[in-house]
């Protein structure tokens, strides 16, 4: 097994796209990282960069203590899952499993062991004598991973390897991958879209955006401390609530607040006056972000920001209101940053009554909820 380490990548393609930039990430020997991100983002160029199916514009790419610049992809030690399924067609499902130990000359029983131990696990013991063409797309993705898996490589690198399969297979395989990967130590580098399999997979998440790594993290510490406004708003279902506002002058007792337009007073957030950051002078500008379960629905007769529920999203176990406020919020996700019309999410438990669409409610946001971010999206660290 060994670590992955890159540094300074990026990659520039000949019509002058510029998929990766200047990109530094290091993956600890027997560590599973998921590069996170939105369609487009350099996730899974920067894999392919990894096996070298893509040649680097600059940059080093380490697998153990071995630069592999310029190597190609048989001589780095590397098994990689592709998003659609790179089989033998001419083979049955058992010879595809088996086909890198065959190539490695491992013996006939040890082979068959292998196999037979993946196929289970997939559950592809039905379909072991068949041929690729005849599966589903969700069989031939188990297939393709159960390739990957049956050898022992230096890493493995997945690009998407369980968007295929349906919600129960795909909770599935992805408890039993990382069942595997523990057991076999065997560094993980993972690209997916999907934020569950991300923070439940990952020993850290990377996210990037429009090629630049964003936050390299374990899941938790991401959700909880985000380091820019993108990471906050492109995580959790759905993202961190976020809207402007701009620091007020400090109270009587030197607490802090933030005046946000639409509302008559300030609101507090959380900080005494001996913070020092010249980010939280009065009349700075800021983004304030608040996460949807952090959002108390109170009385009408209660303290709280007025507003009217504008769509009821229910999930099961919880549900997710959207509420009208008299001050807009702000979607940072986007290309082009864009001011939304003043909705804010809420998550409720099934505890609470089911509201009725265009009932007027209040809402509490806790100062110890709140997080603060500069202009440029920056978080403001707070004590």
């Amino acid at each position: 097994m060994a670590s992955i380490t890159l540094e300074g990548i990026d990659k520039i393609y000949p019509d002058g796209t510029h998929a990766v930039r200047d990109l530094d990430l290091a993956v600890a020997d027997g560590e599973l990282v998921v590069l996170l991100g939105p369609s487009g983002c350099g996730k899974s160029t920067l894999l392919r960069l990894i096996a070298g199916l893509e040649p680097l514009s600059s940059g080093t790419v380490h697998i153990g203590n071995r630069c592999v610049n310029g190597e190609p992809p048989d001589r780095r030690d590397v098994a990689m899952v592709f998003q659609n399924y790179a089989l033998y067609g001419h083979m049955t499902v058992r010879g595809n499993i088996g086909f890198p130990l065959r190539m490695r000359g491992v013996a006939r029983d040890e082979r068959r062991k292998r196999v037979a131990e993946i196929s289970a696990m997939l559950e592809l013991d039905d379909v072991l004598d068949a041929r690729p063409g005849t599966l589903s797309g969700g069989q031939q993705q188990r297939v393709a991973m159960g390739r990957a898996l049956v050898r022992h490589p230096a890493a493995f690198l997945l690009d998407e390897p369980l968007s295929n399969l349906d919600a129960r297979l795909r909770t599935h395989v992805r408890e039993e991958l990382r069942r595997i990967q523990r057991q076999l130590g065997v560094t993980t580098v993972h690209v997916t879209h999907d934020q569950v399999e991300a923070l439940s997979l990952g020993d850290r998440v990377a996210v990037m955006r429009d090629g630049r790594l964003q936050q390299y993290a374990p899941g938790q510490e991401l959700y909880e401390r985000p380091a820019n406004t993108f990471v906050a708003a492109f995580l959790g279902h759905p993202g961190m609530n976020l809207f402007e506002a701009a620091m007020a002058a400090p109270s009587g007792d030197g607490s802090m607040a933030v005046s946000v337009p639409g509302l008559a007073d300030p609101l507090p957030v959380g900080i005494d006056g001996t913070v020092r950051d010249e980010r939280l002078t009065a009349g700075a500008a800021i983004f304030v972000g608040i996460r949807p379960e952090d959002v108390e629905l109170v009385g009408n007769d209660q303290a709280g920001v007025p507003g009217t529920i504008e769509a009821v999203e229910e999930l099961g176990s919880e549900r997710v209101i959207h509420v009208a406020l008299p001050f807009a919020t702000v979607d940072l996700t986007r290309s082009a940053d864009s001011t939304a019309p003043g909705l804010l999410a809420a998550r409720l438990d099934r505890q609470h009554r089911a509201p009725q669409l265009g009932a007027r409610v209040a809402i509490r946001l806790p100062k110890g909820a709140l997080r603060l971010f500069d202009r440029q999206g920056r978080a403001i660290d707070l004590p």
